[in-house]
């Protein structure tokens, strides 16, 4: 499970989900549209078991999200909310 939570200077937008393909390229989606307004934050919380498939997916449009400058932050916890 995790729990995303994206924010820009006017909105923000939690996902709570299952890490698989599809919830990630929605949590990709938003960000991205998110991010057109400026000052885009992510942080996301990912159980343990589910990091590697978040990596495996995820993890080079996070790693862009970071160098294009967007605060960007994944922890691991034992109990995402969801």
């Amino acid at each position: 499970m995790m729990h995303a939570v994206i924010r820009n200077g006017r909105d923000a937008l939690h996902l709570i989900g299952h890490v698989d393909a599809y919830n990630l390229e929605s949590l990709r989606d938003h960000a991205t549209t998110m991010n057109r307004a400026g000052g885009l934050s992510l942080v996301i919380e990912v159980t343990p078991r589910d990091e590697p498939q978040l990596t495996q997916h995820a993890g080079r449009w996070l790693d862009r999200l970071t160098r294009d400058g967007v605060s960007v932050l994944v922890r691991k916890n034992t109990h995402p909310i969801g």
